[in-house]
């Protein structure tokens, strides 16, 4: 209970039992500080702040309402004539209109390359048959289908053309018809050699 009555470092309530070093109650060791003149006390645009600054001869700022910072005074806008109802609902119907119109041409566009990409892969694949069977396997004009065949089929896998990339395999499909691809060019490159 020595604590309550005489506080944990010894408190003592009697202000004259305080040693020269510590009484803070003595003004001249310590003279209380003379109030800062600080800044505008208005809130950012107020009109209390905007008296301040009149009552202290500032110019004004970007902090009292309507004025720049170099203190010219803004000037409004002209504000908008209000739409009628009408308008808005027919810019609504419109822009809905062209977003629709925009994305069915995106699709389009896809589907176009899709079909574009098909029809290269598929006349490559008929060339390279044609080429076979007139020619033979071993022959220079087949390796040259057959090549082209294999970029086509690349570029219809990867959708080169804006089609469709293929999902589910894509990766090891490339790296197979990649292995293709150098293993027909090397053959191509032993019969030019010929």
């Amino acid at each position: 209970m020595a604590f309550k009555m005489a506080g944990w470092g010894g408190y003592q309530k009697d202000p004259s039992s305080f040693t020269k070093e510590t009484n803070y109650l003595d003004d001249k060791q310590n003279p209380p500080k003379p109030p800062k003149d600080e800044g505008p006390k208005g809130k950012m645009g107020s009109e209390y702040r905007k008296a301040e600054y009149d009552k202290r001869g500032w110019k004004y700022d970007d902090t009292i309402a309507g004025y720049n910072r170099d203190g010219t005074k803004i000037e409004a806008p002209a504000p908008p004539k209000p739409k009628s109802k009408a308008q808005v609902k027919t810019e609504k119907v419109v822009k809905k209109g062209d977003d629709k119109k925009a994305k069915i041409a995106a699709k389009a566009a896809v589907k176009t390359g899709e079909v574009t990409e098909n029809v290269d892969r598929k006349s490559a694949r008929i060339a390279k048959r044609a080429a076979r069977k007139e020619h033979g396997r071993d022959s220079k004009e087949f390796l040259e289908a057959k090549g082209k065949h294999l970029e086509t089929k690349e570029t219809d896998r990867q959708g080169g053309k804006g089609g469709r990339k293929q999902s589910i395999v894509r990766k090891a499909s490339s790296k197979i018809n990649k292995k293709r691809q150098e293993k027909n060019k090397a053959k191509l490159d032993a019969k030019n050699a010929e």
